[in-house]
């Protein structure tokens, strides 16, 4: 897992929320930032993501920051997510919530709770692009379905 640097860790944990007009992906909040140690203003999106599969729906929101003006660095953090099962669906609370930013990657416990509620979770990871993919992995007896939704820093014009 790469390590957040310190300033990036104190914007998120500081961050004042405001309202941003919809992105490439749609409508969310951006966070403003204090200035990095390089001078550079890092950029802060909240998204929510989701995808379904078998008769499970995952739903995360995620923080998505980049510290580059190009957008070509980016941190991704789930900040919490929710599992439902649909049409009387059995299941354990096994399931798995995978991030994955420029080739590199961070993987949830095996338990994540399927119980429809929303759930703190601290998953994150950085690469070089602008663009990531949450992956889930519900839990059930026999073959486990997935399923996998991408998101991108609302900056990306690309």
């Amino acid at each position: 897992m790469v390590q957040k640097p310190k300033a990036v860790r104190a914007a998120l944990a500081t961050a004042a929320l405001v309202p941003l007009v919809a992105g490439v992906l749609g409508a969310g909040t951006v966070a403003a930032a204090s200035t990095t140690s390089a001078g550079a203003t890092p950029r802060y999106v909240d998204r929510t993501v989701s995808c379904s599969a078998g008769n499970f729906t995952g739903t995360a929101e995620l923080r998505v920051s980049s510290p580059a003006s190009d957008g070509s660095t980016t941190t991704g953090s789930v900040l919490r997510y929710r599992i439902q099962k649909h049409n009387g669906q059995q299941g354990g609370n096994k399931a798995n919530i995978n991030l994955f930013v420029g080739g590199n990657s961070a993987k949830s416990p095996d338990r994540m709770i399927q119980d429809g509620n929303w759930h703190t979770l601290d998953l994150w990871t950085a690469g070089n692009s602008s663009r990531g993919e949450i992956q889930f992995i519900f839990d059930k007896s026999g073959s486990d379905p997935r399923c996998s939704t991408s998101f991108q820093s609302s900056w990306d014009n690309r």
